[in-house]
């Protein structure tokens, strides 16, 4: 990094020095040979780092195996929970679309899931709780046929 700054630091610099050439030279246009020093002059502050052979070097933070064994594991987990809360949302609005078509719009829709050892996220069941009276082993059998996932109702009756 601190190779970086110095480069563009040295750039800035002859950017600074070439228009205090053109400022002693005003008709600069009509002098070829001015024109082509300082574009030589630019040329080579931009290219410096790699006419010196030594080349660009950047330096990036060192880690060891532990730390990076446990940042692969956090993103790893993130992106877990990332992709099981997709999945949740999308059983949610399948189910939601079965009870919509079957007239219930007050159930409260469930998605129990697990996320394994290896990463698989295991969807256990979708839970309809609902106080309405319906064809709910129907329903539950569509949403299974449409999700491929067990359904349980929970059916309460107040009264």
């Amino acid at each position: 990094m601190e190779t970086i700054q110095s480069w563009a630091v040295t750039v800035v610099i002859c950017i600074l020095v070439a228009a205090v050439i053109q400022l002693f030279f005003p008709n600069m246009e009509k002098d070829k040979s001015i024109r082509v020093l300082v574009s030589a002059f630019m040329l080579s502050a931009l290219l410096s780092p790699f006419l010196s052979g030594a080349g660009v070097d950047l330096k990036l933070p060192e880690t060891d195996a532990a730390n990076a064994q446990e940042q692969l594991e956090e993103i790893s987990g993130q992106i877990n929970r990332s992709l099981e809360t997709q999945a949740k949302r999308r059983l949610e609005e399948a189910a939601g679309e079965v009870l919509a078509q079957s007239g219930i719009t007050d159930a409260e829709i469930t998605v129990e899931t697990d996320i394994l050892e290896d990463g698989h996220i295991q969807i256990e069941e979708i839970v309809l709780l609902s106080t309405r009276p319906a064809d709910w082993e129907g329903i539950a059998e569509k949403l299974e046929e449409k999700t491929g996932c067990p359904v349980r109702v929970e059916y309460e009756v107040n009264g």
